[in-house]
């Protein structure tokens, strides 16, 4: 089982998720809380994920 190219676009999209989140906090005076914690759901999940099939 070749799992290179779904650990390849898991890390692609955390790049991109803590991108996405890091603009997010950056416009502090309006920042959307539930969109905040979606991010950081999304994030957590997928490193899970990426953990998994690093054993």
């Amino acid at each position: 089982q070749n799992t290179v190219l779904v650990k390849e676009k898991l890390l692609e999209e955390l790049v991109e998720l803590e991108k996405q989140m890091e603009v997010l906090e950056s416009q502090n005076a309006f920042t959307d809380f539930s969109m905040m914690q979606t991010y950081k759901e999304m994030i957590h999940s997928r490193k899970s994920f990426f953990n998994e099939l690093n054993r």
